[in-house]
């Protein structure tokens, strides 16, 4: 007979004659079949006695009632539906103890014995855990022992319990200390309290690089997220300790920041609108946002071509919203703002870069203005492609800089002929 502990199946309901208990249902458990035959009487203890005729306010028996088949039977325990079976367990005195099984005398003053294979989940050499003289318990086989003792199986009460203490776990999302067992790419296997669970990569460890072999043998905190006795899953994690633990250290890196700081960084990621730096010492780290426009002081669409993934730069710490979990940065702080060389009133060479109908782009070297059609020359032209052609060389006066809207206000008609 198998170790396990065997589940009672529901009682069959009665369906009119369909009520009768096939021999073949129960010819392979004699228990079953003792039960049977003590449930149903024989031909002649089943013929009724002549009753009665009923009372006028009692109704009739129908033809097709029949027995309850859960009513118990006397000299056996009643019959409970969906309800396991409990093992028994029982505890004793330790007598004698080798590598082989261990004899001890029971409470009741029986003689018992747990061999080695029933000892433990982990086949532990009995002789290192247990001397003469120590209690030890287990649950109760239906074996037979050629020496008349009662065999126990002390792996079936670890495992009970193993399982019984995972469940607890899971409802109330408590942690166990379990060791490692072993780690590979895919996740870490670990001993809980006798049994193999199992941690995925992902909720191991925030990052996708394999463990180290050297966790080995550790003792860590895990909580149960999944335990499922049939089908022997036993599922742990550190996933929302590792994620807190995290957020509480970004949080203090967040904090120590300083706006106008200067930091070393590294660009991780490029999007369409900037590039994620992580700056921040070694272990707490920050990821702050390059944006495009604080990338040059020229204006640019894209972050390719001004830095890579893997880059270290310099940037500038510009913003810090703990709460938010921004950060700013800026590359172009650290440049010299070219406008800011430019003086008001001061005369340029440039070349035309574009005409529009409101007038024309000049680069004049630092950076690049704007000639409005009215100060292209003494009168009003209809179109500036009248006066210049994209690629000429003029002379420009400075009227206005606008740092702020990065914007230069040039004139033809003042250089030329000045008031």
């Amino acid at each position: 007979m198998s170790d396990s502990v065997v589940d009672s199946e529901p009682a069959p309901e009665a369906d009119g004659d369909q009520a009768d208990v096939s021999q073949n249902d129960t010819a392979g458990d004699p228990i079953a079949s003792e039960v049977v035959e003590q449930a149903e009487p024989s031909v002649e203890t089943a013929m009724p006695e002549p009753a009665s005729p009923p009372a006028a306010d009692q109704p009739a028996p129908s033809a097709k009632e029949v027995p309850d088949p859960l009513t118990p039977v006397e000299g056996l325990p009643p019959i409970v539906p969906h309800e396991p079976m409990m093992m028994q367990i029982l505890g004793g005195i330790v007598t004698a103890v080798s590598n082989k099984e261990v004899e001890l005398t029971l409470d009741d003053g029986r003689p018992a014995v747990i061999h080695r294979e029933n000892f433990d989940l982990a086949g532990t050499d009995p002789t290192t855990v247990l001397q003469v003289g120590d209690g030890a318990e287990g649950a109760v086989l239906s074996r037979e022992d050629p020496r008349d003792r009662v065999v126990l199986s002390r792996k079936w009460v670890q495992r009970d319990r193993a399982w019984k203490k995972a469940a607890e776990c899971v409802d109330d999302h408590s942690t166990m200390h379990v060791k490692i067992i072993s780690v590979s790419k895919k996740g870490v296997v670990v001993d809980v309290m006798g049994l193999r669970g199992f941690v995925p990569l992902n909720h191991f460890q925030l990052g996708a690089k394999e463990p180290s072999a050297d966790l080995v043998g550790q003792m860590v905190e895990l909580r149960v997220i999944a335990a499922d006795r049939q089908k022997d899953k036993l599922l742990l994690s550190r996933r929302s300790h590792l994620l807190k633990e995290q957020r509480k250290a970004e949080t203090e890196a967040l904090q120590k920041l300083k706006v106008g700081s200067v930091m070393k960084g590294t660009v991780v990621d490029l999007t369409q609108f900037g590039a994620f730096v992580e700056v921040g010492e070694e272990g707490s780290e920050v990821r702050g946002l390059l944006h495009v426009s604080e990338m040059s002081w020229d204006r640019i669409s894209s972050p390719k071509g001004q830095v890579a993934v893997g880059d270290e730069i310099d940037v500038k710490v510009i913003d810090v919203k703990v709460k938010k979990r921004r950060v700013s940065l800026s590359r172009k702080e650290l440049i010299d703002d070219p406008l800011a060389a430019i003086e008001v009133g001061s005369i340029h060479t440039g070349k035309v870069k574009k005409l529009v109908d409101y007038g024309v782009f000049v680069d004049i070297g630092p950076a690049e203005g704007m000639v409005h059609v009215s100060e292209l020359a003494e009168y009003r032209p209809h179109h500036p492609s009248e006066i210049v052609l994209r690629g000429d060389e003029v002379q420009v006066k400075v009227l206005k800089v606008n740092r702020a809207k990065r914007r230069i206000e040039l004139s033809m008609r003042q250089a030329l002929y000045p008031s």
